[in-house]
């Protein structure tokens, strides 16, 4: 007789055990264990230093995060996973790359590509899954996709900072030489081609030249012949430095310009670039709490601040200022709170948006000196 009651408690406990089941399964599942990021970047190929510099940016900013005890979601601290897909710079590859880390790896966000075509290739996939992107390339296509969330200026204040810093010193003779495969090439050309005209200045000629090219002699014959004084080139820094040498043969004397793909470090310790005038995003003098802090332990963690490096940085704490400011763990509401927090001193500068994903951000215009040496002026957003 004494069973009975021992019967009817333990019938009570198991609905009890249950339902607590279910009730831990659902905390669960709104509070991750870790947070989980994908970052695309091209690691073999030609540019493979490019993708391997982003990958080493990414490590170190998820490194660091973690060893302060991960990202604050909602009070509570969440360690923070790092997924890396190789795109080898194929859009194709890109866009299967990001469907496959939001699908199977589970991520809340991606960092990159480094590339504007594989850029251009993934944002309408993230916009059809509502994942946010948080991509380093200043593509004009990209203006208007909102899943899209920009780290730089766009093309069209590259080209258009250029084209003034030139006119300021008088009407500007231009050729450009653009690459028909790189989509911020083109869009940086036509903005610095409308802002030279519109200043008084004149186009002398423009030619844009398919993928793969080496030989740039004919194009160049052909843009020289109208004397221009400045060579526009926003281009891949190998493509620059085999026109640039090429021009110089031809007995190009005036000024080469480029847009903000050039890569410092290569084209300053080249004769050929003396003079040069480009524009980037970062430079290991800027002077900034933050800019200055980055320099100093990436060079102390044996890795060489690049541009590149400082702007995959940028990327990763703006995602993670970002969670925090959102509470949860979610793409959708990491993306509004991007747009909503308050400005955030980057090491790049600072990143402040206005009802969108594109930041209010100035470039910095870099002059090569005849000994190889930067010059850096930062010129405020427009």
């Amino acid at each position: 007789m004494r069973a009975l009651p021992c019967l009817s408690r333990f019938g009570l406990l198991l609905p009890l055990a249950a339902l607590l089941f279910l009730l831990a399964c659902g905390q669960n599942q709104d509070a991750p264990s870790e947070i989980r990021i994908g970052l695309i970047a091209g690691t073999s190929g030609e540019r493979f230093r490019e993708g391997r510099q982003a990958l080493e940016a990414a490590r170190f900013a998820v490194d660091a995060v973690n060893r302060a005890g991960g990202v604050d979601v909602g009070g509570r601290k969440l360690p923070v996973k790092l997924v890396f897909k190789d795109s080898r710079f194929s859009p194709e590859t890109a866009a299967d790359m990001f469907r496959e880390l939001v699908t199977r790896e589970g991520v809340v966000a991606v960092v990159g590509p480094i590339a504007s075509r594989e850029a251009l290739a993934v944002a309408p996939v993230a916009a059809a899954l509502r994942v946010p992107v948080f991509t380093p390339v200043p593509a004009e296509e990209l203006v208007a996709n909102d899943w899209a969330i920009h780290i730089v200026a766009t093309d069209e204040a590259v080209g258009r900072a250029v084209a003034r810093y030139l006119a300021a010193k008088g009407p500007v003779r231009a050729a450009v030489l653009a690459a028909s495969a790189e989509a911020h090439a083109l869009a940086q050309a036509a903005a610095f081609a409308a802002e030279v005209e519109q200043s008084g200045g004149t186009l002398t000629g423009r030619l844009d030249y398919p993928g793969g090219t080496r030989d740039f002699g004919p194009a160049l014959e052909a843009l020289l012949a109208g004397r221009p004084a400045v060579l526009f080139a926003p281009n891949p820094t190998k493509e620059a430095i085999l026109a640039a040498n090429q021009a110089r043969s031809q007995g190009f004397s005036g000024v080469l310009a480029g847009g903000d793909a050039w890569q410092a470090q290569e084209v300053a310790r080249l004769p050929a670039f003396a003079g040069a005038v480009f524009v980037d995003h970062w430079g290991p003098e800027r002077v900034g709490a933050a800019s200055e802090r980055f320099a100093r332990e990436y060079a102390a963690a044996g890795q060489e601040p690049t541009e590149l490096a400082a702007l995959t940085v940028d990327a990763c704490r703006l995602l993670f200022a970002g969670l925090t400011h959102a509470g949860r763990v979610d793409p959708a509401a990491l993306r509004q709170a991007v747009v909503d927090m308050p400005a955030m001193e980057g090491v790049t500068g600072v990143l402040d948006y206005h009802d969108n994903t594109r930041p209010l951000k100035g470039v910095f215009l870099v002059v090569v000196g005849p000994d190889g040496r930067l010059t850096r002026t930062e010129v405020a957003p427009e």
